[in-house]
């Protein structure tokens, strides 16, 4: 037993003290690549760097930090428990030199390559990124979006600055700062050839039809249940589904229907074999809200982002 501890602790080098000065700061952008992608080849295309450089740059970080940082179990790696205490703060400190870098030499939108990773639903994907991505071949034609589908982390990752931006329903994160983007209502949508539903449709109908509802990420949390009130408890949820997009098909030759966001359920209307009926009563309008980390608040380009987003929401 004793000798195999000491065998494990041969493993893990000493740390070296550590000064700035004494510190190639390219080697912080390779950590939060590696930290980030959890994969020495992926880290390696990110940055655009060969797998024996991304290789003899982890060695010279485990060196660095005493610390192996990314431990190989079976095909995967995973982050040792300091790696997992450097990825918040290595990557807060990036992101304000960053934008220290840019206030410097200004924001140029139009010769800049820079990416922001965006979370949201796919909802939100359709009805406003498409017409973002379409202004930006005008603006900004270097600029790199990553979008993600939003889930239960968010505030986690927009704490730890894993993400730029996320756009949720308004209120999902009240805590941090935010700007509501735009507001749509709710429809619902039945099979075409589903004749007997009503329209408006009856309390009975909507009490009596299976649901296919939108359900957040791995908890399963159907939003549109938050403001339905008593009207939730009266509903039967045959499908959940994390993505609003695939509801509209799931519906032809069933008795399914499902309650959508007006945008979507127009878009669709036109391909998907749904008829639009009314509500059996009126529901609240709902708005999608953009949020941040407090850190980017003066970042020229993310104010740019925020500012460009809020132009294309006021125009759709």
């Amino acid at each position: 037993m004793n000798k195999q501890a000491g065998r494990m602790v041969a493993l893990v080098p000493k740390a070296q003290k550590m000064s700035l000065r004494d510190i190639d700061l390219n080697l912080l952008v390779t950590l939060e690549a590696l930290l980030r992608e959890r994969n020495v080849t992926r880290a390696g295309q990110v940055l655009g760097a060969s797998q024996p450089a991304m290789s003899a740059a982890l060695a010279r970080l485990r060196e660095l930090f005493g610390d192996q940082l990314l431990l190989r179990v079976g095909r995967e790696y995973r982050l040792t428990p300091l790696a997992r205490d450097l990825v918040g703060p290595l990557q807060s400190a990036l992101a304000a030199l960053q934008g220290t870098l840019e206030r410097r030499s200004g924001f140029d939108p139009q010769s800049s390559t820079r990416e922001f990773r965006i979370a949201t639903s796919d909802y939100v994907m359709a009805v406003l990124m498409q017409p973002f991505l379409t202004h930006l071949r005008e603006v900004a034609p270097g600029i790199r979006l990553h979008l993600r589908n939003a889930d239960s982390a968010l505030q986690r990752k927009l704490t730890n600055a894993r993400l730029d931006l996320s756009i949720q329903p308004a209120g999902v994160l009240a805590h941090m700062p935010g700007q509501v983007l735009f507001s749509d209502e709710w429809v619902c949508a039945v099979w075409s050839g589903n004749e007997d539903v009503s329209d408006p449709m009856t309390l009975d109908e909507w009490s009596n039809l299976p649901h296919a509802c939108f359900g957040f990420g791995s908890s399963g949390i159907v939003l549109a249940d938050l403001m339905l009130g008593p009207l939730a408890e009266t509903r039967t949820r045959q499908v959940v589904s994390e993505s609003y997009l695939t509801l509209p098909y799931l519906l032809p030759e069933t008795r399914l229907m499902a309650l959508l966001p007006g945008r979507v359920a127009r878009l669709f209307a036109g391909h998907a074999e749904i008829r639009l009926v009314a509500p059996p009563r009126e529901f609240p309008r709902f708005a999608e809200a953009m949020s941040w980390n407090p850190l980017y608040d003066n970042d020229p380009a993310h104010r740019w982002l925020r500012e460009e987003l809020a132009d294309v929401a006021r125009r759709i």
